[in-house]
């Protein structure tokens, strides 16, 4: 599906093979996720789309637009004295038909300050080559048409759509589908895009020695030779398993790149939290003698230990289950290397939700959204846009199903 090119010892069948680790489903049977099923008979009408909308990013006036008020949220149109250029982004987007999931996460990514200023500044306009597929090229209008718009417009991303479904055939089919599926996949198609290694390096294998930080860096420069855009500068980070001898305690490491994260969820818990994903999936794994791990080392088949961390942070990740901040310090490989003057900032701070209401037969996605203009909540639901409270930091939603958390030492001006 995707053209991110990993390292050849360390590609995704490869470190799965070794670890029984993705980057997109962990070793752990048990995540959060709703799977695409037809739209329930009882949600058909409510989802039908708007009759009069024919045109690729039609704005359709605050007027006639639904925008939903209740009493916990603020109808934007009837805000006395708002200032639509201050809630810059705030905007709906049209339903194409079973597209909640994708409205969900074009408003959190529109909630990314980077990925933001890349496509105002009009910079990726410039990294997009003349014989680049359209999907980047779209994304860029739609984000500038996002951010250009009074708070309350309603846009309609039918081009952009139409080049997702080109880049992959399932977002186009009419058909529910997972959000975070959705996410990983406009990312692999952006990243392709705008890789500015057009020619791939040669094949290298991988030495594996050295120290830690030593082959963290070779890894990472043959990925980062194969991947350059400002999607891996954004969201690419690396990490690190390492697997421990039981017989002679020596240690091997592997490194992978990912630009997502999938969390396991706890088991016999009643409520989980970030934290609690995290470690669980950074615990120690007892790899027992019938698993066939070979010690490098002593050339032994035997038990060993093995353990992932989080080697190098992205500026910003996705996690499942929400709180307002995140200090991935204790996740994190460096906190016992000599290296970690390099890595000094760990803390990540929340600014965008996917949220899911439903079963996993079929439901509905909605974002809550921290704008980068006023730095307000927003819930966004497809074409109503409703101002909300800040979160708390007891914050617990069973609905939260993607977040994006942003580096808190990140300053991007958009001004």
């Amino acid at each position: 599906m995707g053209a991110m090119a990993l390292p050849p010892q360390h590609s995704l069948s490869a470190f799965l093979s070794r670890h029984s680790f993705s980057g997109m489903q962990p070793p752990h049977k048990k995540q959060l996720r709703a799977l695409a099923a037809p739209v329930p008979n009882h949600l058909k009408d409510t989802w039908k789309l708007s009759s009069g909308v024919t045109q690729p990013y039609q704005t359709v006036s605050r007027r006639s637009s639904r925008i939903g008020i209740s009493q916990s949220a603020e109808d934007l149109s009837q805000i006395d004295g708002l200032n639509p250029s201050a809630s810059k982004g705030c905007v709906g987007l049209h339903n194409l038909g079973n597209t909640c999931f994708f409205n969900s996460i074009l408003q959190c990514l529109a909630a990314v300050p980077a990925l933001v200023a890349f496509c105002r500044q009009r910079r990726l306009d410039a990294a997009i080559s003349a014989s680049s597929p359209r999907l980047a090229a779209e994304y860029a209008i739609l984000a500038r048409r996002i951010w250009e718009s009074p708070a309350g417009t309603v846009i309609s991303p039918t081009r952009l759509l139409d080049e997702a479904a080109i880049w992959d055939r399932r977002w186009g089919d009419g058909r529910q589908h997972d959000a975070q599926e959705f996410l990983h996949s406009l990312l692999e198609g952006l990243q392709a895009e705008l890789n500015k290694n057009k020619v791939k390096p040669p094949y290298k294998e991988l030495s594996g020695k050295g120290s830690v930080a030593e082959q963290a860096e070779e890894a990472w420069a043959y990925t980062r030779a194969c991947n350059s855009s400002i999607i891996d500068d954004i969201f690419g980070g690396q990490l690190q398993s390492t697997i421990q001898c039981s017989n002679c305690q020596a240690c091997s490491h592997c490194f992978e790149y990912f630009l997502d994260l999938s969390l396991p969820i706890p088991k016999q818990r009643s409520s989980v939290t970030v934290q609690d994903c995290l470690h669980a999936f950074t615990e120690i794994e007892e790899l027992d003698e019938d698993e066939g791990y070979r010690c490098p080392t002593c050339k032994k088949v035997g038990p060993a230990k093995k353990q992932l961390s989080i080697y190098r942070q992205p500026q910003d990740t996705t996690p499942v289950k929400p709180c307002l901040s995140l200090d991935l310090t204790e996740y994190s490989s460096h906190r016992r290397s000599p290296h970690s003057s390099k890595f000094d900032q760990d803390s990540y701070s929340l600014i965008a939700i996917s949220n899911h209401a439903g079963s996993l037969g079929g439901g509905h996605y909605t974002a809550m959204c921290k704008a980068i203009s006023d730095q307000r909540w927003y819930t966004l639901n497809d074409t109503a846009v409703r101002r909300a409270a800040a979160p708390s930091s007891s914050l617990a939603s069973e609905s939260a199903y993607v977040l994006l958390y942003e580096k808190s030492d990140i300053k991007t001006s958009l001004l």
